[in-house]
C-alpha cells in the first residue's frame, strides 16, 4: 500500500507526503483489496445465519482444495490421513485435521507457502514474541493490510465512525521530531 511507502520516507519528506496522502480521495487511497472487502462486509453483515454458514462452507471448501493442490504441508497432512478435500463436508469434519501450532509453523514455514504464489507477492512478518521467540510467517503484500483495514473501518462504522472522519490513535508508537524536543 501507499502507506508503507510513505512511512519509509525521511521525516521532513514524510510529513509532506502524509499531507498529500491525506487529500487523496478514499476511493483511490485505499485500493481495490480494501474496497472489495469493505463492500463485501457492508453487504454480508445483514445476511441470515443460514446464508453466513453457507458462505463459510463454500469458502472453506475452496480453501481446502487450494491448500491440497498448492501447499506442500497440507498435501502431506491430507495424504498421511488418507483424506481428500471432499472428505470435509461440514465444520465438524475439520477435527480430522491437526491444529496448526506455532511449532508446526516454525518447523514447516516454507512448506506452508502456496506454490502458486511467488515470494515477491509475500511479506515476511513476525509476532511480538511475548511468549519467548517471535514466530515468523508470510502474508500477502498490501492485500492483507488492506483487508485488515476494511475490517477495522467496518467495526468503527458500528459506533458512528465514517471514512474521512478524523481520529486520534493512542498506542506505543514513538512520535518523531525534527528538533530533539517534544513534537507537541
Amino acid at each position: 500500500m501507499l502507506r508503507s511507502f510513505v512511512n519509509s520516507l525521511p521525516y521532513p519528506i514524510k510529513q509532506g507526503a502524509k499531507y498529500i496522502y491525506g487529500i487523496i480521495p478514499p476511493r483511490f487511497r485505499y485500493g481495490k483489496a480494501f474496497w472489495d472487502t469493505y463492500n463485501f462486509l457492508q453487504e454480508s453483515q445483514w445476511w441470515s445465519k443460514e446464508r453466513l454458514e453457507e458462505y463459510q462452507m463454500q469458502q472453506l471448501k475452496k480453501l481446502l482444495n487450494h491448500v491440497y493442490n498448492n501447499v506442500p504441508y497440507y498435501k502431506k497432512v491430507f495424504d498421511e490421513r488418507g483424506l481428500k478435500p471432499k472428505d470435509i463436508q461440514d465444520f465438524d469434519d475439520l477435527k480430522k485435521l491437526p491444529y496448526l501450532t506455532k511449532e508446526i509453523i516454525q518447523n514447516n514455514l516454507e512448506d506452508l507457502v502456496a506454490r502458486n504464489y511467488t515470494h515477491s507477492k509475500l511479506q515476511y512478518c513476525t509476532t511480538g514474541g511475548s511468549t519467548g521467540i517471535p514466530m515468523g510467517f508470510y502474508v500477502e503484500k498490501d492485500v492483507t493490510s488492506a483487508k485488515e483495514w476494511a475490517f477495522m473501518i467496518t467495526q468503527w462504522n458500528r459506533v458512528g465512525f465514517r471514512i474521512g472522519n478524523g481520529c486520534v490513535v493512542l498506542r506505543g508508537d514513538v512520535v518523531q521530531s525534527v528538533n530533539k524536543g517534544k513534537f507537541w
